[in-house]
């Protein structure tokens, strides 16, 4: 069966940006908010009781003060890494209390077989009871096409990938289309957020697939000794510094940021707040330019 659908793609917001986003003055909404807990702080790593509370009180205090989204707890473990079943299950009680918008279920082993994936995933559902669920899966897992297959078997439809393999083009096409088909709903969380070297944006390939949504997450990678802020140009879609900006940017266009970017030096501290606000406003005005109307064959 062939129908036509509209290709949307909607730039999510984690809970530092949003902080950067307030401190700026500035309002401005969006769907999901995603709270990123990357487990750096000692009295976090292993999440103990007082961490999962302390966690459980924060989001509940982002969902008070934004009741028009969406509140996605996501415990951002070292990609590749192994982890136990309890770990995971603590995890997955950060966002389990009454007013949760839903849960995240990660897997103890990117790298582990879709037949050990498939027992373990029955154990979690059991676990997270009624909560709205969300599968995490790295994109540059095991054996990631069977997992997400086995997924859909048990009635999981949010995906959220963390985004990995990028120069496999037809691994990412074949998964987000294969959510497609069955009404999910695909997330894409990004920790890095351009190539190292041509600056491009990785956010553009998730739009031009077609993600339903794309966030990024607690940034990784080593810092560079030389402080560098830089904003994302959507006319192609590359970081680039202040100085190298279009006209066109937000900067320019938006007078509020363009009056706050006057009172901060170039690449100083304070101008990273900035920068993100601004290279988040832009990725969100990308998501619209790119939405586009497609034929989707329902059958195969």
């Amino acid at each position: 069966m062939l129908k036509e659908i509209t290709i949307e793609t909607i730039h999510a917001i984690n809970d530092k940006e949003l902080g950067f986003l307030r401190n700026l003055g500035l309002d401005e909404k969006f769907e999901y908010i995603f709270f990123i807990e990357p487990m750096r702080k000692k009295n976090r790593q292993e999440l103990p009781e007082g961490a999962i509370e302390g966690i459980q009180d924060e989001i509940s205090q982002i969902k008070s003060e934004n009741k028009q989204s969406k509140v996605i707890s996501f415990v951002q473990f070292i990609k590749g890494s192994k982890r136990t079943l309890d770990k995971v299950e603590r995890a997955m009680r950060c966002s389990m209390f009454d007013g949760s918008d839903g849960v995240c279920i990660y897997e103890t082993f990117p790298k582990q077989s879709y037949e050990d994936f498939s027992e373990e995933l029955d154990g979690f559902l059991e676990v997270s009871g009624d909560a709205e669920k969300y599968l995490v899966l790295e994109i540059d897992g095991n054996q990631v096409r069977e997992k997400l297959l086995i997924a859909f078997s048990k009635g999981l439809k949010n995906i959220i990938f963390v985004a990995g393999a990028y120069k496999d083009n037809d691994l990412w096409i074949d998964l987000i289309e294969k959510i497609r088909k069955e009404n999910g709903k695909s997330f894409v969380v990004f920790l890095k957020r351009m190539h190292s070297f041509t600056k491009e944006a990785y956010i553009v390939k998730a739009i031009t697939i077609g993600s339903n949504v794309i966030v990024h997450g607690s940034f990784t990678g080593r810092n560079s000794e030389e402080k560098k802020n830089y904003y994302l140009d959507r006319s192609d879609g590359k970081y680039k510094l202040k100085t190298f900006l279009p006209e066109t940017s937000v900067l320019y266009t938006n007078e509020n940021l363009k009056k706050l970017s006057k009172s901060f030096n170039n690449n100083s501290d304070e101008e990273t707040a900035l920068s993100r606000v601004c290279s988040l406003i832009e990725g969100k005005s990308l998501c619209m330019e790119k939405r586009r109307k497609i034929t989707l064959n329902t059958e195969n």
